[in-house]
């Protein structure tokens, strides 16, 4: 019966866990959607770097590699869209993120920045 119990609270635990994990589909995309695409997306690519396409984006731009999997604080995304460092903060000219967003961009690429190959950009459109 306590085997049955542990177990019981082991799988609830693991399927929590899972459930708030930060997902690219349902996270990670809607923000580079709503701040991102405007300059590094499909029309156009400031600074070299594209956001709407995994292989580009992984790439990095012409300030180089944009992810450090594992290493939030080392990544050239985060750096810029939390402000940190001397270069200026993302998006630039636009409204700064969210606390919330900038925590799941962190979390994001803190848990391996997972970007499924077959993850293709959403058109958004602008809020007034």
């Amino acid at each position: 019966m306590l085997r049955n119990t542990i177990w019981a609270w082991f799988l609830a635990a693991t399927v929590l866990s899972a459930a708030g994990a930060v997902d690219f589909a349902r996270d990670i995309q809607p923000i580079f959607g709503q701040a991102c695409y405007r300059c590094h997306g499909e029309k156009a690519q400031m600074g070299r770097l594209r956001l709407d396409a995994r292989a580009a984006a992984l790439r990095g731009g012409n300030s180089g590699g944009l992810l450090q999997p594992g290493k939030a604080e080392a990544s050239l995304l985060y750096q810029r869209v939390a402000g940190l460092g001397d270069q200026a903060r993302m998006p630039m000219g636009g409204k700064p993120l969210t606390a919330s967003q900038i925590a799941s961009l962190r979390e994001w690429i803190n848990t391996g920045a997972e970007w499924p190959e077959d993850a293709r950009a959403k058109a958004v459109e602008a809020k007034k």
